[in-house]
């Protein structure tokens, strides 16, 4: 390099140097390298290089996908909503399992939920009333899997739209939304101790609009207990006993 300088505000420039051979080399940001021609300066006549044009350096991106992780709890004016979809915690289990991990929710060993220490919970998915609960109870949400909840609201405060009156509390299950075309499904094996084996396969179809699935779940528990009974009869006929559980 010999010498260089700087345009001005409309682009314009004059570089001073020695006579000579020299070839110019034009930089700008955003934009390629320009190399001009060989060229032969003499002392009484200026070198005029013309207008340069230079061609945009620019790349075009694809599209930018920013992700933001979701947090596990989240407060909200009416309810309380817990995100458990990214919970590895929750794979290979059920519904049930994913209850009992929210505070203030409790499922016992027959799957009777209990919400602040009261059976008088309603229970929804998507938001709305579900034969898979009220007909099976507690074996509707075991028979659920884990895998396929999004999130659970808690509701402790329900409007009149749920038509709560009397009840303690709702606890909306909400499902994940899967749009994949064609088959998929998922297939599970549970085992664990004290006696608990069990296997769900969930198939199901979408094309378009209309969406067939099947759900079969087999399972087969033991759950120990301990049990005493003491009780006493007297002549008048009246009984008193002391049962322990």
């Amino acid at each position: 390099m010999t010498t260089g300088g700087i345009t001005d505000d409309n682009g314009q420039f004059v570089i001073e140097t020695s006579p000579g051979d020299f070839y110019a080399l034009v930089d700008f940001i955003g934009y390629d390298q320009l190399k001009s021609e060989n060229f032969t300066l003499s002392a009484d006549k200026p070198y005029d290089l013309g207008i340069l044009k230079l061609n945009s350096a620019a790349t075009s991106l694809n599209e930018v996908l920013v992700q933001a992780e979701k947090s596990t709890m989240e407060l909200k004016l009416d309810k309380r909503v817990f995100n458990v979809g990214k919970d590895l915690g929750n794979a290979g289990g059920s519904a049930t399992e994913i209850l009992n991990n929210i505070p203030s929710v409790t499922v016992d060993a027959e799957g009777n939920v209990r919400l602040r220490g009261n059976g008088n919970v309603r229970i929804l998915i998507d938001g709305k009333p579900s034969g898979l609960v009220s007909f099976k109870g507690g074996s509707g949400l075991q028979q659920l899997q884990a895998s396929l909840v999004e999130k659970v609201e808690v509701i402790t405060n329900p409007s009149a739209r749920y038509e709560a009156e009397g009840m303690t509390g709702i606890i909306n299950i909400v499902l994940k939304k899967d749009r994949k075309q064609g088959f998929n499904g998922s297939f599970e094996v549970t085992t664990g101790a004290p006696t608990n084996l069990g296997g769900a396969a969930n198939v199901n179809h979408r094309h378009n609009k209309i969406n067939f699935f099947i759900n079969y779940g087999i399972a087969y528990r033991i759950l120990p207990s301990i049990n005493s009974l003491y009780q006493e009869v007297y002549a008048n006929d009246n009984i008193h006993f002391y049962a322990k559980l």
